[in-house]
């Protein structure tokens, strides 16, 4: 594994936190299976506990969800793929295929790519040469 400095990967994170997740869990379906009082337990503030962490990772996982998804792939396609792994261009989103749909149907701005907007930025930038100043619009 990677070596990180002063803490651990977030995969290793992840995993520990999982981990204790289903230890604490199993061990209060043990008390709840015995017949014994759980209320006010150690185990139910370490489950609460354990999962306030584990809800304050999910930003973090949507974030992370395309380059992990991207690197399980290529790492499933086999030792053609070792090799395209170090490229790290490979691993970035394509920004053409960033599209809002047009939900009115009317066909304005909101259904242009990111990419579109800008280059038509820049030709309303060069027809304006009258040596004012004009802001860019804000959509």
């Amino acid at each position: 594994t990677r070596e990180t400095a002063g803490g651990v990967s977030y995969l290793e994170l992840r995993l520990q936190l999982l981990l204790s997740y289903c230890t604490h869990l199993s061990f209060y379906l043990l008390l709840k299976a015995e017949g014994m009082a759980v209320k006010g337990h150690p185990v139910i503030e370490k489950l609460v506990e354990t999962r306030v962490f584990m809800d304050k990772l999910r930003p973090l996982d949507i974030k992370l969800k395309y380059q992990m998804d991207k690197l399980l792939k290529t790492s499933a396609d086999g030792p053609d793929a070792a090799t395209a792994a170090g490229d790290a261009l490979k691993f970035k989103p394509n920004l053409n295929a960033l599209q809002l749909p047009d939900f009115a149907g009317d066909g304005d701005e909101r259904g242009k790519s990111a990419a579109g907007r800008a280059h038509e930025e820049e030709e309303e930038e060069e027809v304006d040469k009258s040596g004012l100043y004009r802001p860019p619009k804000i959509t």
